[in-house]
């Protein structure tokens, strides 16, 4: 959880961690759904746009009976930029922590353009070993359109 709260203080995140049908859960499934502004500074180009998206996030949350919790975030919103641009926001996210206290964290978040400006897509995942260490295993972030 305290990679989520990061993430989505807008460095963007997620991919969804698919848990066997036959997974034991130690406790049922939560989801929470939270309303959420936030100011994303796009970095296409060499002027930023400033977006203020609004929207509702959607986090999952389960734990397994091994101690093992999985959260998966996902949010479907939209913004409109400085220069009056709309962009629509998608991001998965996902954040798992097994029982040995090893952390796996993938994301995906895309802010698309309804206009000329490009699209950000941005793909982060890294571990956290029990001890701390970080461990990037994808950074890349793109512009296209």
């Amino acid at each position: 959880m305290r990679t989520f709260h990061r993430i989505l203080a807008g460095a963007g995140v997620l991919l969804a961690t698919a848990l066997p049908a036959s997974a034991a859960l130690a406790a049922p499934a939560q989801l929470e759904r939270v309303g959420f502004r936030i100011e994303y500074l796009t970095g296409c180009t060499d002027d930023p746009e400033l977006v203020v998206i609004n929207g509702r996030y959607h986090l999952l949350t389960l734990t397994k009976a091994d101690g093992s919790v999985a959260y998966h975030l996902s949010i479907k919103s939209s913004g409109v930029g400085d220069d009056g641009i709309v962009y629509i926001v998608n991001e998965n996210a996902s954040d798992r922590i097994n029982a040995d206290g090893t952390e796996i964290v993938l994301d995906q978040f895309r802010v698309i353009s309804k206009g000329s400006s490009q699209n950000v897509l941005q793909f982060v995942g890294f571990t956290i070993s029990p001890s701390g260490v970080l461990t990037l295993t994808t950074d890349r972030s793109v512009c296209v359109g």
